[in-house]
């Protein structure tokens, strides 16, 4: 579970980088929650085809992550921005457009 949770992160920030039919399976499995067998049949493939799609999808997120750590710089600032005030914290919203 805590390890969907850091992929779903990852999505948010990467989902631009993915190709229509990467985000769609990656969608089907972590936003509506269907299973391999269930997104195998959504898109005419195999099971297997469907699981290995997901696992490429995984990787790609973190192949982008090890190079140009967003999420890692996001979850910095996070941690910084917990002693700020509330203006502070509504101008920092602002500039990474939250």
């Amino acid at each position: 579970m805590e390890n969907d949770i850091y992929f779903v992160q990852l999505f948010d920030i990467y989902k631009g980088l993915l190709t229509e039919y990467q985000r769609e399976l990656f969608s089907m499995r972590y936003s509506l929650d269907l299973s391999f067998a269930e997104i195998a049949i959504e898109t005419g493939a195999s099971r297997q085809s469907a699981f290995d799609g997901i696992k490429k999808v995984k990787e790609k997120l973190v192949e982008y992550e090890n190079v140009l750590k967003l999420k890692e710089k996001y979850d910095a600032i996070a941690d910084l921005s917990e002693n700020f005030s509330e203006e502070q914290k509504r101008a920092l919203d602002d500039i990474i457009g939250r």
